[in-house]
């Protein structure tokens, strides 16, 4: 077929996120607006490159934690990398 190439993209690529185009709120910042958050709003931030939690009935930014996780430069700590991520975005208190 036209246009077609040969060579086929990877299924997924492990990357670190980079943040330099994407400010995002710092818990901190979060909590300073001083309102409440629906699950909705949190499962809209379910990337690794903007990535909130809801623990407990309070809401995290943990996009910081994620970029800066050692996990991105050891074979090993990748596992911990995909668990997290598997829970971005949600409600997961009972994996805390």
């Amino acid at each position: 077929a036209k246009g077609y190439s040969e060579q086929k993209a990877p299924l997924w690529q492990m990357t670190r996120p980079v943040l330099e185009h994407c400010p995002k709120l710092k818990r901190r910042q979060l909590r300073a607006l001083n309102r409440s958050w629906t699950l909705e709003e949190v499962a809209q931030h379910r990337y690794k490159d903007d990535a909130w939690i809801a623990v407990d009935g309070k809401v995290y930014d943990i996009t910081s934690h994620i970029v800066d996780h050692p996990g991105w430069d050891t074979g090993c700590g990748i596992s911990t990398i995909l668990s997290i991520l598997a829970h971005v975005g949600s409600e997961c208190s009972t994996e805390f």
